[in-house]
């Protein structure tokens, strides 16, 4: 299995080819991830850190996600984690969460939006600032 996902990370296939995707190649890789995401919901899971650093390569075209450290069960009455996952990629619910407060696995689909934001404009979602 680990030979399978030698190829890197989506993040370094992204910055090789400095984000730019053919529409097959990004239909592909999209169709690759919400099929993962949908096995994940199917059986009650949220990843909660769906980002392209998680997200191995088995081929060049064939995405595997990865990194299940902030994942939860969604019929869990309290998470471990309350916040969690990655500025930029991150649900907004997720962000305002309260403790005790439920989230649904929807949360995975707004990160699969953000990739996919980044696939089409080869730009993150979010502007971020850097600091000196």
């Amino acid at each position: 299995m680990l030979e399978e996902l030698a190829n890197g990370h989506l993040h370094d296939k992204i910055n090789k080819r400095n984000g730019k995707f053919s529409v097959n190649e990004i239909k592909t890789l999209m169709v690759g991830l919400m099929r993962g995401i949908k096995e994940l919901h199917d059986n009650n899971i949220m990843h909660r850190d769906i980002k392209p650093e998680n997200i191995m390569m088995r081929d060049d075209l064939d995405p595997v996600i990865v990194d299940f450290g902030l994942a939860a069960d969604v019929t869990w009455d309290d998470y471990l984690f309350y916040r969690c996952g990655t500025p930029g990629y991150v649900a907004p619910e997720v962000c305002t969460l309260d403790k005790g407060v439920k989230i649904s696995s929807v949360c995975d689909i707004f990160s699969l939006g953000v990739i996919f934001h980044i696939f089409l404009t080869s730009r993150p979602l979010f502007a971020g600032r850097k600091f000196d």
